[in-house]
């Protein structure tokens, strides 16, 4: 979804599927009223960035920022083998082409992104972990505690996690073949008896969060929590709402999501 003064495009597509863009009234008049002061993205498709290119195009004398809140292409911030395509630099190099005075994104994958990107601005999670520590911490009997399911989770947002106890877990990684196995190791001796909030920044599946709630569980976890930043729709499809290991899932609305998933996360 791309907004341009909070107004929703709506493209279309000729009959061949290629782009049919039109600017509505609303939109032009507040174009004309005020010019294009940001373009907000709610990542959804690779189509969208296209039709961003050609809004950029068609309104390169406007000084204009973009928000992006989700960052596409981040988890793309490697080439391991000759046979991957490292999509995220050719990502930044798209947007940085299109001249955007500011261009924002929250809680990015890794630093790579950051990196490759011209006059960002980055926002963290602070907020909305705090809000999902406060409702895990409100709501439990047992004291609580605030679980990075991995070394990058833990790096990221240790330091936000002011007000709770912490602990770290990992997968099993296969140092010959430097494969990940599915077995799962908890670091600490803190889990038994209390209640615990997994964070991390993307969920697309599920799986990895699936993986450690049973590990806690083995550890004598009670009731556990998961925020995460950036919530795929895929999450429906994998058994994160069906084990019925993990009770809440928080997240931010930073992208679409569809009325299934809606009705299983609580915004923060």
């Amino acid at each position: 979804m791309i907004e341009i003064n909070r107004y929703e495009l709506t493209p279309e597509h000729f009959g061949d599927n290629s782009l049919k863009l039109k600017i509505s009234e609303n939109i032009k008049k507040t174009i004309k009223n005020k010019g294009i002061n940001y373009i907000i993205w709610k990542y959804e498709s690779d189509e969208e960035l296209f039709t961003l290119m050609c809004l950029r195009d068609k309104y390169s004398s406007e000084n204009m920022e973009l928000i992006m809140f989700y960052l596409p292409h981040a988890r793309m911030d490697r080439v391991k083998d000759p046979s991957d395509v490292f999509t995220l630099k050719t990502f930044c190099k798209i947007i940085n082409s299109l001249n955007f005075s500011k261009v924002h994104i929250l809680d990015p994958h890794s630093n790579v992104g950051p990196a490759l990107l011209d006059r960002l601005i980055v926002y963290t999670p602070r907020l909305s972990i705090s809000q999902a520590v406060q409702q895990t911490a409100k709501e439990s009997e047992n004291g609580m505690v605030v679980f990075f399911p991995d070394e990058g989770a833990c790096k990221r947002y240790e330091e936000m996690v002011s007000c709770a106890e912490k602990a770290t877990g990992s997968k099993r990684r296969d140092w010959v073949t430097g494969k990940l196995s599915n077995d799962y190791i908890i670091h600490d001796d803190n889990i038994k008896g209390k209640d615990v909030l997994i964070v991390d920044d993307i969920c697309s599946y599920g799986g990895t969060f699936v993986r450690a709630a049973k590990a806690l569980k083995e550890k004598g976890a009670k009731n556990i929590n998961l925020y995460v930043t950036h919530c795929e729709n895929n999450a429906t499809k994998g058994e994160l709402f069906s084990c019925g290991l993990i009770n809440k899932v928080f997240t931010t609305n930073s992208l679409i999501h569809t009325d299934e998933l809606k009705e299983k996360i609580i915004y923060v």
